[in-house]
């Protein structure tokens, strides 16, 4: 099935879904992997909260669902654009994470998780620091492309844009993180041996 016919299924899906419960369950099973990998690659954070916002915009989803036009493009598209508004919206309410004693008790008592969450957290947050720096339109193709692994069609059915410029901002993107990434790496590294040496 072409990506055109997949988009189509599910608007008509989505239009069902206005009035079925079983249709809203199959937009639920499609859409829910694809959006929390498409959070997690928006939003830096634990795999808990991910699910949790994830879940919220499939709440939302739910309760907007008589909104959606057809006439007016693809459910891919509306579905993404009420979840970046959301995304954006936690962003600008999010507090500090307040961590419990009991968790971190429960992390130190394995020294050997300890020290690769701290290795996998970091490598999250210079990706994090890279994407932030991107315009707010290449984030989202980066994340549609890596995150929910939708090919350049689809993304140009979700964005509006032709799947040659779509192709051309991912190339471009990419270039632009790898050097980001090098300089962040490299200030990172440099960083953790001034606090070596300060220790020592």
């Amino acid at each position: 099935m072409s990506s055109e016919q997949h988009q189509s299924q599910d608007t008509f899906l989505a239009m069902a879904a206005q009035n079925n419960e079983e249709a809203f369950v199959e937009l639920y099973d499609r859409y829910f992997p694809k959006l929390h990998a498409y959070v997690q690659y928006k939003i830096y954070t634990n795999s808990t909260e991910c699910e949790d916002i994830t879940s919220e915009i499939m709440i939302k989803t739910s309760d907007n669902l008589d909104k959606f036009d057809p006439k007016k493009g693809h459910f891919a598209a509306w579905f993404f654009t009420l979840a970046n508004n959301h995304i954006r919206d936690y962003l600008r309410k999010k507090k500090p994470t307040i961590v419990s004693l009991d968790d971190v008790e429960y992390h130190l008592s394995s020294k050997e998780n300890v020290q690769k969450e701290l290795e996998e957290k970091e490598q999250r947050k210079i990706l994090s620091q890279a994407l932030s720096k991107l315009p707010q339109q290449e984030q989202d193709i980066i994340a549609l492309k890596y995150g929910s692994e939708y090919n350049s069609t689809e993304i140009a059915n979700i964005t509006g844009l032709s799947p040659e410029n779509i192709r051309v901002i991912v190339f471009r993107t990419l270039q632009k993180i790898r050097k980001d990434l090098q300089k962040l790496a490299i200030s990172q590294s440099m960083k953790e041996g001034a606090h070596r040496e300060t220790a020592g």
